[in-house]
């Protein structure tokens, strides 16, 4: 408050806690946000600990971290004069402009008339689940809003005040909001949006006009996931970032379940959503002018309808098939789990440490093979701390040639087998990914791997074994509609391809034409010019 600086230069994470309340300075460095600190409003920069990028440092040479601070320290000096003054939102500035009904027909014609004009316009939903597909899915309410206004109105909440035959109004004036809309439509994360609108107004209203997405813009402009909540592609984290403001805390709702929420508490926390998309979208979009990056995100952005396309048509998984290796599986895993306990030095570790022995305990099978067999492949070198640590994992059991060690080999791969391939794909599981219309409905999610390749789950398709020739049979379960077939395609190399058309290298193409396995290649170039850092045979 005394010296009234243009910004803070925060190292370490408990410095990133106090200005922010946030954590993760791993992700947060290389961005800076607007904070108050007492009564003076300045920029932030959070920066990696120098004690921290200290101790990384391995035979003397600096980290990737070290050279990333300093590129974030360079970058920070020469951009601090020229920043226009930090503000900071409030609670007051989140809820400014928004208006509410539960019941009031007149007033959700009026807001989407309204809505229907705007050049920019933030779309979100408030549901009761994730996916549509489900049981009972809902969407709760749906709230419009620019970065002036914003309106916010229930569907479906069990304690929406519409009359009966009001609902199929409220429906049709939004189906044709989304049909209709003149300026862009803005969502953050829009593939969930988008979903949920096609399954429950129609799957054109996908390629309706034009649909804009912040999460995918923040994924262009900085492709770092994370591992801590909120992650950097949530809205919670950036309107912090861009606007100092925690809107999730300040909502003050349990997400996880709003269908008891009392209404005019999910209006109120829908609203802000909306109007905090559409003003990220513009604040992203001119740093994603400025860096030059329109046409990546242009090409991104495309995928979203498309991949929600294809998770609506779904994916037949056979009963019958899925029923056989369950039935299979069960009886391999048993039939293991017979052999090992009949070896002797599991009945040795029985008598030792007076329990049984279970096979998928890692601490069990350390103390089998470290004290009982004294093997040394237990005993392995961290790679990154290099420091001595026990281990069981495969790539050490499979160094060991002991019929323990081949049982559990066996055992841990007919359980993840089961566990991950089979078991969700049963309808009776209480895991299933199998919806109610006898479909698996996968997510393909285009902004979660940081390479920009898809990523699946619910199940992972990309994931099923194919080069495993045993384990080949795990797909028999995926079957084609009637009067239909099953088409396999496959990219190959394609990134080598695409550089390869880039540069008309006459050597790589050759290569290529060859069918040189290129990435190998590079791979082992990487790993013989930089051992300490690749490791590896």
């Amino acid at each position: 408050e005394r010296t009234k600086p243009k910004a803070i230069f925060g190292f370490g994470n408990f410095v990133l806690q106090w200005a922010s309340e946030f954590n993760g300075v791993t992700i947060w460095r290389g961005r800076k946000m607007p904070v108050k600190i007492g009564k003076h409003i300045c920029w932030f920069y959070p920066m990696l600990s120098p004690a921290i990028l200290l101790k990384q440092r391995r035979g003397g040479s600096a980290s990737e971290d070290e050279r990333m601070f300093q590129f974030d320290l360079k970058r920070a000096f020469a951009e601090v004069e020229s920043l226009p003054e930090a503000v900071v939102h409030t609670p007051v500035d989140m809820r400014r402009g928004v208006e509410i009904t539960n019941g009031d027909l007149s007033f959700v014609r009026k807001a989407l008339d309204w809505a229907v004009k705007q050049p920019i316009i933030g779309i979100d939903y408030e549901t009761n689940g994730l996916r549509p597909y489900a049981k009972g899915a809902k969407i709760l309410s749906a709230a419009v809003a620019t970065g002036e206004r914003g309106f916010a109105f229930p569907f479906y909440h069990p304690e929406a005040e519409w009359l009966k035959d009001e609902v199929p109004e409220v429906e049709r004036l939004w189906r044709e909001f989304l049909k209709k809309a003149k300026g862009v439509k803005v969502a953050h994360n829009l593939a969930f949006e988008l979903e949920w609108s096609g399954f429950f107004f129609g799957w054109d209203t996908l390629r309706a006009g034009r649909w804009e997405d912040t999460a995918v813009q923040a994924v262009i402009l900085d492709e770092r996931r994370g591992k801590q909540k909120p992650g950097p592609l949530s809205l919670e984290f950036l309107a912090q970032q861009y606007f100092g403001i925690n809107l999730k805390k300040l909502a003050g709702v349990d997400r996880s379940d709003l269908e008891n929420t009392p209404i005019e508490a999910v209006l109120q926390y829908n609203a802000p959503d909306s109007r905090y998309a559409a003003l990220l979208w513009e604040k992203q979009k001119a740093l994603i002018e400025q860096e030059g990056l329109q046409e990546a995100y242009e090409l991104a952005l495309r995928r979203v309808p498309t991949c929600i396309l294809t998770q609506a048509k779904g994916v037949p998984v056979n009963q019958t098939e899925v029923a056989r290796l369950q039935k299979k599986y069960a009886k391999e895993i048993e039939k293991t789990e017979v052999e090992i306990a009949l070896l002797p030095v599991v009945k040795e570790f029985q008598k030792l440490k007076g329990t049984p022995y279970n096979p998928m305990s890692n601490p069990h099978t350390v103390v089998v093979f470290k004290d009982l067999l004294k093997r040394p492949e237990v005993v392995v070198i961290d790679k990154f701390t290099k420091k001595t640590k026990y281990s069981a994992d495969e790539s050490v059991l499979s160094q060991i040639d002991h019929p323990l060690a081949t049982a559990l080999l066996k055992l841990r791969k007919y359980n993840k087998r089961k566990s991950t391939y089979v078991d969700p794909l049963s309808i009776g599981d209480e895991h299933s990914v199998i919806y109610p219309d006898g479909l698996s409905h996968a997510q393909f999610n285009t902004i979660f791997a940081e390479t920009g390749r898809l990523t699946c789950d619910g199940p992972n398709w990309q994931n099923i074994p194919k080069r495993d020739s045993d384990a080949r049979e795990l797909r028999k379960y995926v079957e084609a509609r009637t009067r239909h077939l099953i088409l396999a395609i496959d990219y190959g190399q394609i990134e080598a391809r695409v550089i390869a058309m880039a540069t008309k290298d006459k050597l790589f193409c050759k290569a290529l034409w060859e069918r040189y396995d290129i990435h190998m290649e590079w791979a082992e170039r990487l790993a013989h010019a930089y051992p300490s850092r690749v490791g590896g045979k």
